[in-house]
């Protein structure tokens, strides 16, 4: 009788898991989408973000502070329609003449690293890529 109850629990457990959809596998996915890095600006501020396929991000604010928090499925949505978009992005963007104050970024996702100043003339996809990005970070510091 026992065992016909523990089978029943496991069995009722495993029916559960499987009805839990796609946001449940989405939530539980922790590889990265994509890692956002900015440094400079005025204030010379150092940001270190990354923002998992299920919705996780860790922020770190050099040099020691680390938080971590969810970003919602509409934001991540957003972003993942962002980088899809960006599949012909150049690796690197540099402003023609340099500017002192300027924000440099580094953005990696799908093995592609792209490097950009934020006074470089900008793709208008990537501007936003990094616009959403800079204001998740903005958000949380």
């Amino acid at each position: 009788m026992r065992l016909a109850a523990i089978a029943a629990v496991i069995a009722l457990t495993l029916v559960i898991a499987a009805c839990g959809g796609d946001d449940d596998e989405a939530s539980s996915d922790t590889r990265a989408l994509v890692t956002f890095a900015k440094s400079g600006g005025v204030a010379g501020n150092v940001y270190s973000l990354t923002v998992d396929r299920g919705g996780g991000a860790q922020l770190t604010t050099y040099p020691s502070k680390i938080k971590k928090f969810n970003i919602g499925a509409d934001k991540r949505d957003e972003l993942t329609g962002l980088l899809a978009g960006g599949k012909d992005f150049d690796s690197n963007y540099e402003s023609k003449t340099p500017v002192a104050d300027a924000s440099r970024y580094s953005i990696t996702y799908e093995s592609k690293t792209i490097s950009a100043s934020d006074s470089a003339e900008l793709p208008d996809t990537l501007r936003s890529l990094i616009n959403l990005l800079d204001g998740i970070v903005e958000d949380e510091t």
